[in-house]
């Protein structure tokens, strides 16, 4: 049952739901199998709390650090507010979006969001929705970095990701953000991109049980045969899973589809062809203690030194870091 209570004339949510990981780990297709259900209404990535709220909350910690010297002048919204209220107003204010997509779905009772770099905020969505439930999709990095720059050649080709170190350091640090929230919530569920590929009707049953909503076997497997990924690469989905009732046209509606080759291959172990020995000695060096953490390699495997291109890198870089400090020092 969807739960709200009126506070300012703003209806506040609080049966929400967050995937969260990494991006490329599969959380798009884990949210359309999710929003196709008729208890559950979910928008694209409204990247609310990294491009918005992002900014206020450090604007925020900056004042509380602020010195108290009644020697120094000081101004900010925490002379108006305190801590309960900034966070509770943020939280109404997310609610407003959020509810926006709930108008359009009154049957739902749950609202889910997926953007990648809400795993860079788990705090500040825990101080917003203290009863929201965290579904973590983690995939082999291997795979992610591939997909990454598979995605880099076309669609992507905007992102800052410039090597496989780069790639490799965004899923680390993704994922190792997201695992924050099973220290802040029991109603944190992790799953893998795997498992999902290959018992996909066992795990997305397992997902529904922690979201408390009834299905059955052949609800779930009609559910998962509707997204295979043969179906998504054509983009033969229900386009209206994505509720768009904005001003634009968010991707993966009826009115704007994905790009070409958004849904790639599908497949686990693909990096196994995607990278050269140097690439992928690159990569372990700088996430093969999580990959092997995880159990998708073992240490000895993972285990490398510097990488030859690395090192020049980091020298290079080393070089212009102390070129700039040294010019500074004589401006």
């Amino acid at each position: 049952m969807l739960i709200r209570y009126q506070s300012s004339s703003v209806k506040i949510m609080d049966n929400i739901v967050f995937i969260i990981g990494a991006g490329r780990s599969g959380t798009t297709w884990l949210q359309l199998m999710l929003g196709s259900h008729p208890l559950i209404a979910t928008g694209q990535e409204s990247q609310l709390f990294n491009n918005y709220f992002s900014s206020m909350v450090k604007q925020w910690n900056r004042e509380l650090q602020y010195p108290t010297s009644n020697n120094l002048r000081f101004h900010g919204i925490s002379a108006y507010l305190n801590e309960e209220q900034f966070y509770f107003l943020l939280k109404q204010f997310a609610s407003d979006v959020f509810d926006r997509v709930f108008q359009e779905k009154p049957q739902a009772t749950y609202f889910l969001e997926k953007s990648p770099n809400n795993s860079e905020h788990i705090e500040t969505i825990y101080r917003c929705f203290p009863k929201a439930k965290f579904i973590h999709l983690i995939r082999d990095g291997r795979d992610v970095v591939a997909s990454i720059l598979a995605a880099k050649k076309g669609w992507g080709k905007a992102w800052h990701h410039q090597s496989v170190e780069d790639a490799s350091n965004e899923w680390k640090t993704l994922l190792q953000a997201a695992q924050k929230a099973k220290t802040l919530t029991d109603q944190y569920l992790e799953i893998r991109y795997e498992n999902l590929l290959n018992d996909g009707i066992a795990q997305m049953k397992n997902v529904f049980e922690f979201l408390d909503i009834s299905i059955s076997k052949a609800e779930v497997d009609e559910l998962y045969q509707a997204h295979r990924f043969k179906k998504l690469k054509q983009n033969d989905y229900k386009r209206d899973t994505f509720i768009n009732p904005g001003q634009t046209n968010a991707s993966g509606t009826k009115s704007r589809p994905e790009p070409e080759n958004f849904f790639r291959k599908g497949i686990a172990g693909d990096w196994k062809t995607s990278f050269s020995k140097a690439q992928l000695q690159e990569l372990y060096w700088t996430a093969g203690d999580l990959l092997t953490s995880l159990g998708y390699t073992d240490r000895e495997t993972a285990s490398v030194s510097i990488p030859v291109n690395l090192r020049l890198r980091r020298i290079k870089q080393s070089g212009k870091r102390m070129a700039a400090k040294l010019i500074n020092q004589l401006k």
